[in-house]
């Protein structure tokens, strides 16, 4: 069959390259496919192409030849160009999706909304986030060793098949590649989340992520609570955080899914301004036992002879206590020195809940994380810098979601669009980090995973 593979894929690829030409010359020769949507198709021409022959010639060269074999740097090259161009391609997609609504929702503001400024930017941002993100993918890659045995089971290098090689922890790969599909994913979400057409889409979608939080970090707290095994301090803290955010989103999101349904979309001072010291509560909490991981999981790299006595149930209920105890006296300040304003008018919130902007400057988890990453790198074995890597990837991913948008959010200059992005990245925060915290903690914990195959194998039972 390989003859005739080699036949059929030739022409394909012959035909797919004179196509996506053909298409990409009469755009650039004819004025009147000077528009917004036949630009996005340029771009998605000249991607085909690409992406067509960064796979395909090596692929047509296997099927002709015994000796199929491709070199590490070219292997690596090849993953890296397949992963650009194919984030890319979905970011692309995107824009022409929004271009699309655009045009059939906003008709008569097509030619303002869809500029030349906005389209070029569009595309830039596309082709620079699938670069960017494909260049991550490929430095983490380079980091692994490969020991054998050194055959890839597909016909290209393909970044999940050349993970498989490495004989080492991948944990870590594979967090990020699940992160930059939630961002090509959740992003265009967000980016038109303010459209009163996607009200009753946005409902379902919120409602079923906001599910899902609830039922990941319940199982969570349930699997540590009831398996002797996830009874230290690591779970401790993670039990608390599971607790810490069902009650951030249960605090903002079924009043945002109200708001959603109902065009009247009011809500009275004492309840506004319940919700907003709730809100800081448990995000000031939510900081402040991150801390607390944080230093755990430093004890745990830099003194782990002394990790038991140190991390002793005494310290961490003390920290536990004092984690909770500051975040609501902390809240409460603000709460009072909110009470004692005079609210005059117009009476209009422009966000999605009753949120403060507080200008914080929240120092002590990167301080820590900053310390835990310079104690990882100063291991002189490459075999235990995988094993801290593994031990505090989880954690690590975490606190870098969630003190990165916190940043984003509070830590801007002024400008035009600050107001709206904020309003798009807290929403974020408070819905799609507890969503992401069990995906993250469970899927890539195996004691977490092996807790749940217990549970289910005694319920069997």
């Amino acid at each position: 069959m390989e003859v005739f593979l080699f036949w059929v894929f030739s022409l394909l690829y012959i035909f797919s390259l004179l196509a996506n030409g053909m298409i990409l010359g009469l755009i650039c020769l004819d004025p009147r496919l000077h528009t917004p949507m036949y630009f996005f198709l340029s771009h998605l021409a000249v991607l085909d192409m690409s992406y067509a022959s960064n796979n395909v010639p090596k692929m047509l060269a296997n099927l002709m030849n015994q000796r199929r074999t491709i070199s590490f740097v070219p292997c690596i090259m090849q993953t890296f160009l397949y992963l650009a161009f194919a984030a890319t391609e979905c970011l692309i997609l995107v824009a022409m999706s929004y271009d699309r609504y655009v045009a059939i929702c906003h008709p008569l503001h097509y030619a303002v909304i869809m500029s030349w400024r906005v389209c070029t930017a569009l595309a830039v941002t596309s082709w620079s986030c699938g670069f960017i993100l494909s260049l991550v993918h490929a430095v983490l890659l380079l980091r692994l060793p490969f020991c054998g045995p050194h055959e890839i089971n597909h016909f290209f290098c393909e970044i999940l098949s050349v993970l498989k090689l490495a004989c080492a922890d991948t944990r870590l790969n594979q967090l990020c590649i699940f992160a930059a599909c939630v961002f090509v994913l959740v992003g265009p979400l967000c980016c038109v989340l303010l459209r009163a057409e996607m009200e009753v889409f946005l409902f379902w979608v919120f409602s079923l992520l906001y599910i899902f939080s609830l039922l990941a970090n319940g199982m969570i707290l349930g699997l540590i609570c009831l398996d002797p095994r996830l009874h230290t301090p690591m779970y401790f803290f993670l039990s608390h955080l599971a607790v810490l955010d069902m009650s951030y989103a249960s605090n903002n999101v079924p009043k945002m899914l109200a708001n959603l349904m109902n065009q009247r979309r009011t809500i009275s001072f004492v309840p506004c301004i319940m919700q907003t010291f709730l809100y800081l509560a448990f995000a000031a909490t939510e900081c402040l036992i991150l801390v607390a991981m944080s230093y755990d999981r430093y004890v745990a790299i830099c003194h782990p002879l002394h990790y038991a006595v140190i991390m002793s149930w005494r310290v961490c209920t003390a920290l536990a206590v004092t984690s909770w105890s500051c975040g609501f006296i902390l809240s409460l300040v603000h709460a009072v020195l909110l009470l004692r304003l005079p609210f005059c008018g117009p009476h209009e919130i422009n966000h999605f809940f009753c949120e403060i902007l507080l200008r914080v400057r929240p120092g002590g988890a990167p301080v820590l994380r900053a310390g835990v990453l310079l104690a990882i790198l100063r291991i002189q074995s490459g075999e235990g810098r995988r094993k801290a890597f593994s031990t505090c990837s989880s954690h690590l991913c975490v606190v870098g979601l969630f003190f990165g948008i916190a940043m984003v959010v509070y830590m801007v200059p002024d400008s035009s669009q600050r107001e709206e992005q904020e309003k798009r990245l807290s929403l974020f925060h408070s819905l799609f980090n507890p969503v992401l915290n069990p995906l993250i903690y469970s899927l890539r914990n195996s004691q977490v995973k092996d807790a749940l195959r217990r549970a289910l194998q005694k319920r069997s039972m």
